[in-house]
């Protein structure tokens, strides 16, 4: 396990308890907790391990791919796995993907002990290829949890391949990266992807895409309002392309909301000369 993997994995497991029972959800091919980390964990992933080894083996290493425990198939968590069993669940790059937000992390309160807290690794679209796209609202989110919508709409898939961005060649970097990204795809892929997505097809895309005070802010907006118990307890700042955010049913509001307000602005100013 390299540097960089050691301190993403010491920054999402910082806090939990350990001692107890973790799920991974959706760790695919690069799990944050192995099982030989010699951390209890079981995994939830879209498929079971040979059928992951065959999506990814002709373009991404798949030695890391572990056993998956639980294969979801779009069924509500505790209709999966039961209530209230784990003692903290582990999420990385995927509540970005997930097409109801809230839904997700009304699924994960549900499987968590009274006590367990949700750990998620978050892209910050300032430093990946969802840089040009605008950020998420609130209203979005709470538009596709009274939908129950149960994959990507036709227009997020859309606009993530219309302002699908790289720089230097790369789809994601860090603060300190030189230079200015570049748009990657050519518009004609967008109107293919449109019409694939009226027809029906799930198209794997970004559904949502953060600042670290967006996120922030939709999640305190999203408690207030009564949607999901689930609170932050815990937030560190971008490191590299990501942003690190704990949450739990039981964490006291910290929340400044119109200081993040104010931050959203900050983060989404270009530096001079950009």
């Amino acid at each position: 396990m390299n540097d960089v993997t050691e301190r993403r994995r010491a920054y999402a497991l910082s806090g939990l308890n350990l001692d107890g029972l973790g799920l991974e959800v959706g760790p695919s091919h690069s799990p944050l907790v192995p099982k030989g980390s010699g951390i209890r964990v079981e995994t939830l992933d879209h498929l079971d391990k040979a059928a992951l080894i065959e999506k990814y083996k002709a373009r991404l290493d798949t030695t890391l791919i572990d056993d998956v425990d639980h294969v979801w198939s779009g069924e509500s968590y505790p209709d999966l796995l039961g209530e209230a069993r784990y003692d903290w669940v582990i999420a990385s790059h995927v509540i970005e993907h997930v097409p109801d937000f809230v839904g997700f992390l009304n699924d994960c309160r549900d499987i968590l002990k009274p006590d367990g807290v949700l750990s998620l690794v978050v892209p910050d679209k300032r430093y990946c290829f969802d840089h040009y796209r605008p950020l998420t609202g609130l209203g979005q989110m709470i538009d596709a949890h009274l939908e129950k919508r149960t994959k990507p709409t036709p227009g997020s898939a859309v606009e993530m391949v219309m302002y699908v961005s790289r720089l230097n060649g790369l789809p994601d970097w860090t603060a300190e990266d030189p230079g200015v990204p570049n748009l990657f795809l050519p518009t004609f892929i967008g109107a293919d992807v449109l019409q694939r997505t009226m027809a029906g097809e799930y198209y794997d895309c970004h559904s949502w895409c953060f600042t670290p005070s967006s996120f922030r802010l939709i999640l305190e907006d999203l408690n207030i309002l009564g949607l999901t118990t689930m609170r932050e307890a815990a937030f560190r700042p971008s490191v590299g392309m990501e942003f690190y955010v704990q949450l739990s049913a039981t964490a006291a509001p910290v929340i400044d909301r119109f200081a993040l307000m104010q931050s959203i602005r900050l983060e989404n100013t270009p530096p001079a000369g950009y």
